[in-house]
């Protein structure tokens, strides 16, 4: 059976459901790029229906990665009302697969996301993305002024509280540790 790949246009739809966490769309912007790295990684190459399945639910894993970090990094506080987090209706799609699928999903995909965009930039360019969404009412220089100095802070290797909130993505984590579920379906 010949191989077919799932392309951002294809998965874009998938992509409006789950990611809605800011109204200026800045976690689409995140979204895209990370698909790109799992394209890289041959994550989104796919033989079979049931294959192809386990690739859309792929963007529901991105989702949870992203809120994670949201969560952790209590950047989306900063204005409350901009930040809509996943709804009911989405942990019911997510934990329909077993938290065992769930936690290989999550270290393939951050495995292959650190991969890519190595020695911090993972997290710059998360930290960018969350920080422009929950920041709706900042100009766009002191948006700048502040990722310019968090970039510096992670390049020269050192850390930062936001950083802190981070590690998860770099070591793995079991969905049963993520802060930001609902107990109820784990």
């Amino acid at each position: 059976m010949d191989s077919k790949l799932l392309t951002w246009k294809e998965v874009r739809i998938i992509v409006d459901h789950y990611f809605s966490f800011w109204i200026d769309g800045e976690d689409k912007i995140w979204a895209k790029m990370m698909w790109s790295a799992l394209e890289s990684a041959g994550l989104t190459i796919y033989r079979t229906d049931d294959e192809g399945m386990v690739v859309r639910s792929r963007i529901a894993i991105l989702a949870l990665i992203y809120q994670e970090f949201c969560v952790r990094s209590q950047l989306s506080n900063y204005d409350e009302a901009n930040f809509r987090g996943l709804k009911q209706h989405h942990y019911k799609e997510i934990f329909s697969d077993s938290v065992e699928q769930i936690n290989e999903q999550i270290e393939l995909i951050l495995n292959a996301l650190n991969k890519e965009y190595q020695d911090g930039v993972l997290f710059i360019l998360m930290y960018e993305s969350v920080f422009r969404g929950s920041h709706g009412s900042l100009t766009m220089k002191q948006v700048d002024d502040k990722i310019e100095e968090i970039k510096d802070v992670i390049l020269k290797k050192e850390t930062c509280a936001e950083y802190e909130a981070f590690i998860f993505t770099m070591y793995g984590c079991s969905i049963r540790e993520f802060e930001s579920l609902a107990i109820d379906f784990i």
